[in-house]
C-alpha cells in the first residue's frame, strides 16, 4: 500500500545508542541520516514505532520540537491504526483526506529540526517515497 511504502522510508527506531540527551532531537539526527528508514515494517511495527516516537517527541525539552513532532505522529497513528486492524480501505482514505495535513506537519518538523541544526529531506520526497 502506498501509505505503508511512502511513510515507512523516513520510520526508523529512535534513540539507539545516540549520545543525544534530548529524545526528540535524537529523533530529528536519526530522521537526517540517509537511509535510515526500513521499508519492510509491518502496519504493527510502523504503528509502535509511531508510538514510540510520539513518546520521544512528548519528552523533548524543546516546545517546538515536542509540539510539532507530536503532532505529526498524531496524524499517522489513526491511519497504521487501521491498518493493523485490517481495514486498508480505511487507511488509505485517511492517508488520501490528510496527506496535505501530514506534509504540513512534516514541514513544521523539518523547521523545528533546522532550528536545531537538523536538516531533515523536504517534506514532497519523504511523501513521494523518495
Amino acid at each position: 500500500m502506498v501509505v505503508l511504502i511512502a511513510l515507512s522510508l523516513y520510520y526508523s527506531s529512535a534513540g539507539g545508542g545516540d549520545s543525544q540527551p534530548d529524545r526528540g532531537l535524537a529523533l530529528c539526527k536519526t530522521w537526517s541520516a540517509p537511509g535510515t528508514g526500513n521499508p519492510s515494517l509491518t502496519p504493527t511495527q510502523l504503528l509502535d514505532g509511531v508510538n514510540t516516537e510520539r513518546a520521544d517527541f512528548a519528552a523533548s525539552q524543546y516546545a517546538d520540537v515536542r509540539s510539532t513532532g507530536t503532532r505529526l505522529m498524531d496524524l499517522f497513528a489513526p491511519i497504521f491504526a487501521a491498518q493493523v486492524n485490517g481495514n486498508m480501505d480505511q487507511a488509505q482514505q485517511l492517508y488520501l483526506s490528510s496527506v496535505g495535513e501530514i506534509s504540513a506537519a512534516y514541514g513544521q518538523v523539518v523547521d523545528a529540526c533546522a532550528a536545531h541544526s537538523f536538516t531533515l529531506p523536504p517534506p514532497g520526497t519523504v511523501l513521494a517515497g523518495h
